[in-house]
């Protein structure tokens, strides 16, 4: 089998939900190839310029994965990043540390906090900004959440571009000229009705053709 190019690696954090984000990602284009890379193997890989990383969701805070965040910190400025739930965690603690910071287990939870409502497996009806991730999805916008933390303080880098209606949490952030965007809540969820036409949106926002209806002509591939 030829591999496809460029690829999408999907970061796993030890959560059942990794692979629900490449099925999810396969549904919206057959043609993909998605690598499945466990988190203590962030660095062990030649990603290539056009390649997207997906920081899943996971266990724990951001502080407890520091190789993880320095690996975000050796990144080059074009580098295409998703972050999700745990994955937008980090890139709050990413955008607001800096090189030495990252090595003080005590600056990691300056942007995080417990949510106000903890969700698990709670719609939440988002207020977006106009977005190409929200392009053409059906309002009022719901979307399946699992969260006890929220960030709370971006950067001017950055622009805050959905919130959650009934509490005002922060759902979804992009960076103003990085190609790094992420979300607090799980698209790829059985309950996150309209997650077609998100994950559509999402590999469009970052260079990718959606062809569902093409054969399948990759496959995901988890690496050990």
């Amino acid at each position: 089998m030829q591999r496809c190019t460029p690829t999408i690696w999907i970061i796993d954090f030890d959560d059942s939900f990794t692979m629900n984000i490449a099925h999810a990602i396969h549904q919206a284009s057959a043609s993909i190839l998605v690598r499945v890379v466990h988190h203590l193997k962030i660095h062990t890989y030649d990603y290539k310029r056009k390649d997207l990383i997906i920081l899943g969701p996971g266990p724990y805070q951001p502080k407890q994965y520091p190789h993880a965040l320095n690996w975000l910190h050796s990144q080059p400025s074009e580098r295409q990043i998703f972050g999700l739930c745990l994955g937008l965690q980090m890139l709050a603690v990413f955008s607001a540390a800096t090189a030495t910071q990252l090595m003080e287990s005590s600056n990691h939870v300056e942007v995080i906090r417990k949510a106000k409502n903890p969700r698990h497996g709670i719609p939440v009806e988002l207020v977006v900004k106009k977005h190409k991730i929200f392009s053409d999805l059906e309002r009022p916008i719901h979307m399946i959440a699992y969260n006890s933390l929220v960030t709370v303080s971006w950067g001017a880098d950055w622009d805050i571009i959905a919130k959650s209606q009934s509490d005002d949490e922060i759902m979804a952030v992009t960076h103003k000229t990085r190609p790094i965007c992420g979300v607090q809540f799980h698209p790829e969820s059985a309950g996150s009705l309209q997650r077609g036409l998100f994950f559509e949106n999402l590999l469009r926002f970052y260079g990718f053709h959606p062809t569902q209806h093409e054969e399948a002509l990759c496959k995901t591939e988890e690496i050990s």
